[in-house]
């Protein structure tokens, strides 16, 4: 072989060695490159599906605290409902006590348990004065 040819097999082997090197360098460029972007991508799909989850917990959040707000008006409705009634109880064994001018001990206890529950409830004072002079009623057992 002459030397013409070996310089030009040293020639194209020199330059197949610099592709390789070049496909090499690109390698290891191109590798962490596209682990990061397929990273980058399930990231992002897992933080939609995080989003999502955060959506729907935020709505049963909203839905819980919705139900939770019409049990409390709802309680709170009942709560005024029981003292209305607790004090209509209270004003009518007063006025039977007061009409009649005596209580029994039977109708003092319920008139205390009555009027502590009520005032319990936040019951004003609208009824206090009738329940006081009922209590210092004289007392007769039948």
């Amino acid at each position: 072989m002459s030397n013409g040819i070996i310089e030009i097999i040293k020639t194209i082997s020199v330059c197949f060695g610099c592709a390789t090197a070049i496909l090499t360098v690109l390698t290891a460029i191109v590798t962490p490159l596209r682990r990061k972007i397929i990273g980058w991508v399930r990231n992002t799909n897992n933080t939609n599906d995080t989003i999502e989850k955060l959506n729907k917990i935020e709505a049963m959040l909203e839905s819980h605290i919705a139900l939770d707000t019409e049990k409390w008006d709802m309680s709170v409705k009942l709560a005024e409902a029981v003292k209305a009634g607790l004090r209509n109880s209270i004003l009518e064994l007063c006025d039977k006590c007061l009409v009649k001018g005596s209580i029994t001990s039977i109708q003092k206890l319920n008139l205390i348990d009555l009027y502590k529950e009520y005032h319990n409830l936040g019951g004003d004072t609208y009824c206090t004065d009738r329940y006081k002079l009922a209590l210092h009623l004289p007392e007769k057992n039948i």
